[in-house]
């Protein structure tokens, strides 16, 4: 399982047999005027704060979910 960073998430007192994956941290940058790349891990509510201070559009839905790129 690929966990973002772990907001709003519940697991069993039973436990979990697997392995989980905590995405902590993802890099992201920008590419001419209308192209971001962002990795796994990458805060959604930063992505699109960037991405606005950048004028570009599409990630505004993103600024308040507290969740990140790539991430259940």
């Amino acid at each position: 399982m690929i966990l973002g960073a772990g907001s709003n998430t519940l697991y069993s007192d039973s436990g979990y047999q697997g392995v989980v994956m905590r995405l902590a941290q993802g890099r992201f940058s920008f590419v001419g005027d209308r192209t971001v790349i962002a990795e796994a891990g990458v805060s959604l509510p930063q992505l699109s704060r960037s991405a606005r201070a950048m004028n570009l559009s599409g990630l505004e839905w993103a600024e308040g979910i507290p969740g990140r790129v790539g991430g259940l």
